[in-house]
């Protein structure tokens, strides 16, 4: 048995309408499984234009307080979210064994996992719910990306970003300087094992430090570098 409750009762809203009619449209595709799940209204197994229609009636009804709770499992992603599981069914019952099943609790319709009261992110896969309260259980990460670095170190035209992650997904890529403001972002196809993705950067005209933030399906990494001039004064 899993429950979640959230403060907010009602967290479908235009926001998760934007992001399906996007993702619909192939402007902007859904990054996490779980996105999928609560896209699929009519619970048929697939997104398409019958789910944006119920989803247009719940926000006008105000009605969305559907909650789907799916077994926890490192192998879901998105090729195969449809065949997540609901039930777990024990074979054969040992009153000496025990048996833990973690759950993921998912708000039919809210699309941008607003109900979390979060960005979206994906929890740790071996995070446990029950230990931590209702508002930070999907803020804990542990980050598919492993090994990251960047070089050549300074850089001045462009530099190679090198990284191992556990599985394959889009991740997105964010140049900032170092107030934290956005330069340019991106979405790169990485792949289970390895990744080398070398850019040219032409959005930081300025020299100094700059912050490269990978986002991946279960969390967040950052790492310095610095920039110089591209034409050394001589």
């Amino acid at each position: 048995e899993a429950e979640y409750k959230s403060k907010d009762k009602f967290n479908v809203n235009k926001k998760d309408l934007e992001k399906l009619v996007k993702h619909l449209n192939g402007q902007e595709a859904f990054t996490h499984y779980w996105q999928f799940i609560a896209a699929d209204i009519n619970k048929d197994k697939i997104v398409d234009s019958h789910d944006l229609l119920e989803l247009e009636n719940l926000i006008a009804l105000k009605s969305a307080e559907n909650w789907l709770t799916v077994i926890k499992n490192e192998n879901l992603g998105i090729p195969n979210w449809s065949s997540y599981l609901t039930e777990y069914i024990v074979d054969k019952w040992n009153e000496e064994e025990e048996i833990k099943v973690d759950f993921t609790a998912i708000l039919i319709g809210d699309i941008d996992c607003s109900s979390a009261g979060l960005d979206i992110v994906q929890y740790e896969t071996n995070h446990k719910l029950e230990d931590n309260n209702e508002t930070t259980w999907r803020g804990t990460l542990s980050s598919n990306i492993e090994d990251l670095k960047v070089y050549p170190n300074p850089y001045s035209d462009q530099f190679t970003i090198e990284f191992s992650n556990t599985q394959d997904e889009v991740v997105k890529l964010t140049l900032l300087d170092i107030s934290g403001k956005v330069a340019h972002s991106m979405e790169l196809q990485s792949f289970k094992g390895k990744n080398i993705f070398t850019l040219h950067d032409s959005f930081l005209q300025t020299s100094g430090i700059k912050i490269i933030r990978l986002k991946s399906i279960s969390g967040v990494r950052h790492i310095k570098v610095l920039k110089t001039s591209s034409h050394p004064l001589i």
